[in-house]
């Protein structure tokens, strides 16, 4: 009888050990798509920067001689992202490398050339495959934009595929 009872309880607890794993299952796949997400999110911003450079409603749009980038709020790109824009012309900074006035607009610090300044306010991930970025751009206190941007993945690559255009000055 008491060999009987062990073994029950043997089995409800390495049962018990079963569904426990089985529980933390999701727990573990929800953290490699979030793991994925992460690693992905440059790339949705690299093609949402890229995209605006080709499609904004600034006055020089793409005829800036510099343009600046910003990421959630007011933070600079990091260094290594910013080096995916190396060989990008014109020449691309951090958003810190700006001087910002409603009058004369974005102006790089160093050489005084005005410019534009992207921003990348927020990414929200839909799916694996699909993001919506908030962000704009800034060239003065009355050319300016808030967009939605929506971006997919295509054959590996990042893509825009709509944009809306939440307000302007």
């Amino acid at each position: 009888m008491q060999k009987g009872v062990l073994a029950a309880v043997l089995a409800l607890g390495l049962g018990c050990s079963t569904v426990g794993q089985v529980g933390q299952e999701p727990a573990a796949t929800a953290e490699a798509v979030s793991k994925k997400q992460a690693n992905a999110a440059d790339d949705v911003r690299e093609a949402v920067f890229r995209y605006m450079f080709e499609h904004n409603a600034s006055v020089m749009q793409n005829n800036a001689p510099i343009v600046f980038l910003k990421v959630e709020g007011e933070q600079d790109p990091s260094p290594a992202f910013l080096e995916r824009f190396a060989k990008q012309w014109p020449p691309v900074e951090p958003g810190s490398s700006a001087s910002v006035s409603p009058w004369t607009g974005a102006t790089d610090k160093k050489t005084g050339k005005r410019g534009l300044i992207f921003r990348v306010e927020s990414l929200r991930w839909i799916s694996d495959s699909e993001a919506e970025v908030v962000g704009g751009y800034y060239e003065g206190g009355l050319s300016a934009s808030g967009n939605v941007y929506r971006v997919k993945s295509e054959g590996g690559k990042w893509v825009v595929k709509s944009e809306e255009m939440m307000w302007i000055s």
